[in-house]
């Protein structure tokens, strides 16, 4: 697990500064049901990004089953870190105010307009702008200033909050910015309170996962932010996963197999699988 660097660490380039480079922020992470994002970070390095991973919650040491989640967790910096929480957040809070009282006032006052007008949700928000602050200190030590994040939850509204700081902090043009993944669907069934098309508006790219996804976006927003709505798909490494034919391995054995890999739950289209298996049983398909 990552530390943050001390106090007075200064903003020293690095060698790999000149990289493209990117500040992953993900809920939890590494996690068993976030492997896509592990192949995903691995296929940006492998293209020579430069991918620091950043998880809000601690990640289960129990979840930690393979080669890959054990060296992503030794190089992944938790916020909420039960360990180091207290006097980075301390640090981090009270540089900013002393650097710029401006910023800090104006970005948590941004928080506290934002989302539902509930008192609950406001006051999430006040969470979610304390981590922010945590993270643009991460950020700037690291000479990072795009933060993505992989969901469009809360783990968005940091990232948002982050790069606004920063604008702020250092002017438009030090390349400040903030990009996330649009998954759905449980984000489109509460578009209030996910707070979507202010997110949209505000980000610098969004990386949507499927047409439907693409097209929902799209009637939220003016059609001057189309443009930055990209078609991303989530994919499987064929390579690894690419199964033989079934008569090679098992010979006079014509069944179709199907295999389901995920969570058993309903946004997975589970049930959806389960009634076309029990159809095609009725129409005497082999399958297995």
């Amino acid at each position: 697990m990552n530390s943050m660097p001390p106090a007075d660490a200064p903003n020293t380039p690095r060698p790999e500064e000149d990289k493209p480079s990117v500040a992953y922020l993900v809920s939890q992470y590494p996690a068993l049901s976030h492997a896509f994002i592990e192949r995903e970070v691995e296929a940006l390095r492998e293209h020579g990004v430069r991918v620091e991973t950043v998880s809000v919650r601690p990640f289960d040491q129990d979840e930690l089953r393979t080669e890959l989640m054990r060296s992503e967790a030794a190089a992944t910096t938790v916020l909420l870190d039960r360990d180091r929480a207290k006097s980075r957040w301390l640090r981090s809070h009270w540089q900013l105010l002393r650097r710029d009282p401006r910023t800090y006032t104006g970005v948590l006052a941004q928080a506290l307009r934002t989302g539902e007008p509930r008192p609950k949700t406001r006051l999430w928000q006040v969470f979610y702008f304390a981590e922010a602050v945590v993270l643009h200190d991460l950020m700037s030590h690291r000479q990072l200033r795009h933060v993505h994040a992989h969901f469009a939850n809360n783990g968005a509204d940091v990232a948002r909050l982050t790069a606004l700081i920063g604008q702020r902090l250092d002017g438009p043009r030090a390349g400040w910015k903030w990009t996330f993944t649009m998954h759905g669907p449980t984000e489109f069934e509460a578009v209030d309170r996910f707070d979507l098309p202010a997110k949209v508006r505000s980000a610098d790219g969004v990386a949507c996962i499927s047409d439907f996804c693409r097209s929902q976006l799209m009637r939220m927003v003016e059609p001057n932010h189309w443009d930055k709505l990209a078609m991303i798909r989530m994919s499987v490494d064929t390579d690894k996963f690419t199964p033989p034919p079934a008569v090679r391995d098992h010979p006079g054995d014509e069944r179709m197999r199907v295999l389901y890999v995920g969570r058993l739950v309903p946004e997975k289209g589970s049930p959806v699988l389960l009634d076309a298996v029990a159809d095609l049983t009725r129409r005497g398909v082999p399958l297995q």
